[in-house]
């Protein structure tokens, strides 16, 4: 839109823009309603549904509450735009949402951009809508390591991250149950090295997904697993498997059905 592409030029331009008149009325110009007046050419037109789930974003602000606003993919590329211009923030809420894998893919692009790559630690996706819910490949883009360039995006700082309530678990293909999902994130984790705190409850991984996350954990400086807590509960995993998980795993497991 008009509204983000001006507000990306005056972000790459580096501007110090405190404030935009509308008609009789200023307007913070590190707000999301600036670019939502930006992208309403009659004042008395309602504002595009997008910009207004998102308004509650501030450049200020340390601590993001996006939870049930209904943001989907174009909503997550109008955050990501917006983003580096958030100087504070460390912490994202966008739990109850409709991101799905694309959305994710969006967010997780976002936190690999300076400054949020260096500051936000921790983000909550948990329970998207239905039919919205975060598959794996969404899961991965958040918690694997980008492939990296001299002028590509680093690795983000997250250290907390919240799946749970999606759909990471087991998924029917042809005619069978598979588990690529948990395999795949995974081995997405062996190559992070900021990630602390992993909730993946309720995403359907049952005893054979749980079992992927054994034996692939490579010690890293220091001699241990940057993760310090798995949270797998109420994923159906029996009593047996969680017993293996906790003899072997270099963390912490909170598993309960």
């Amino acid at each position: 839109s008009g509204a983000r592409l001006f507000c990306a030029f005056l972000h790459r331009c580096r501007c110090d823009l405190r404030t935009v008149r509308f008609g009789g009325e200023y307007v913070p110009a590190g707000s999301v309603v600036f670019q939502s007046r930006l992208g309403t050419a009659n004042p008395d037109r309602k504002a595009p549904k997008q910009l207004v789930n998102v308004a509650e974003l501030s450049s200020s602000d340390e601590r993001a509450d996006l939870s049930g606003k209904g943001i989907g993919v174009a909503e997550a590329e109008m955050i990501e735009g917006f983003l580096p211009s958030c100087q504070r923030l460390h912490a994202m809420d966008l739990s109850g949402n409709r991101l799905g894998g694309a959305g994710a893919a969006v967010i997780a692009r976002a936190l690999r951009q300076r400054p949020c790559r260096e500051q936000v630690n921790k983000l909550d996706l948990r329970e998207q809508r239905p039919g919205f819910e975060i598959p794996a490949f969404g899961a991965v883009a958040l918690a694997g390591k980008p492939v990296e360039d001299d002028q590509g995006p680093g690795p983000s700082a997250l250290k907390k991250l919240n799946l749970s309530g999606n759909q990471i678990g087991g998924r029917k293909r042809d005619g069978r149950v598979t588990f690529e999902g948990p395999d795949a994130i995974a081995r997405a984790l062996r190559s992070n090295g900021s990630l602390k705190d992993l909730d993946l409850s309720s995403n359907f991984i049952r005893d054979q997904g749980a079992s992927c996350f054994k034996g692939v954990f490579v010690a890293r400086a220091g001699g241990r697993s940057t993760l310090t807590q798995l949270v797998l509960s109420d994923n159906g995993v029996s009593e047996h498997v969680r017993r293996e998980l906790q003899r072997e795993l270099p963390f912490a497991l909170v598993c309960t059905d």
